[in-house]
């Protein structure tokens, strides 16, 4: 595999159309040398400019900042992630039963196909961002919602949740399909020194903090795919 897969500003820039596969090859390989940032290297091989540099690293922060304002929202969904594995069925597929010429992919194997979807996807909505295209940036967005939440650190805390009584328990419907049951409100969320996953100390986007959130009118219903 090509180094330039392993970077993903690179592969921005790529994208932007300011550097050739080439040419990042060829400046992660000094960059080993030098222990410099690759964009230091990048500007020092004349390849880019310092604006053009900030500008890229700026618009991929905010597109994380904003998948991160979408995932708050989203997170009372994952609070009922719990009830959805207990429901359900055990999958009737063994080890054995796999089809021939296929094979399970290892955790280490899954993680690499995650990051490197989502790296991708990010470029694609930083290019969608930048043409204009407004309505279909933000539907890109909300598809993020779940790997981007994986891909995040964050010390997560909730305040005054409370839940209607009589909805406590979810539900298998004849088809199939899960009936969630939500929060009726939550007084407050809060996501404190939001970063990067494995990121340096002190690399952070910032907190958020969202208060007296009312799901007493939401509903859930999930279907699997068969």
């Amino acid at each position: 595999m090509s180094q330039h897969a392993h970077s993903r500003l690179g592969q921005i820039l790529i994208n932007k159309g300011l550097i050739s596969s080439t040419q990042l090859d060829a400046a992660i390989k000094a960059q080993l040398t030098s222990q410099k940032r690759l964009g230091e290297v990048l500007i020092e091989q004349g390849l880019l400019t310092q604006k053009q540099l900030s500008k890229a690293l700026k618009k991929q922060n905010n597109l994380r900042l904003a998948a991160t304002l979408v995932a708050a929202l989203m997170t009372p969904f994952q609070m009922a992630s719990a009830d959805i594995q207990r429901l359900q069925p055990p999958s009737s597929i063994t080890q054995e039963e796999t089809p021939r010429g296929m094979q399970s992919l290892s955790d280490s194997e899954m993680s690499s196909v995650s990051a490197q979807g989502l790296d991708d996807a990010l470029q694609g909505l930083l290019l969608r961002a930048e043409s204009g295209d407004g309505l279909s940036t933000v539907k890109q967005l909300a598809k993020l919602v779940m790997p981007v939440l994986d891909n995040l650190d964050a010390e997560t805390s909730l305040r005054d949740v409370r839940y209607d009584t009589d909805k406590l328990r979810s539900t298998l419907n004849n088809d199939g399909s899960f009936n969630v049951n939500l929060p009726s409100s939550i007084g407050e969320l809060r996501f404190d020194n939001i970063r990067v996953k494995d990121a340096p100390a002190g690399q952070s986007f910032g907190n958020l903090s969202l208060h007296n959130i009312d799901l007493s009118q939401a509903s859930l219903k999930i279907s699997l795919r068969p």
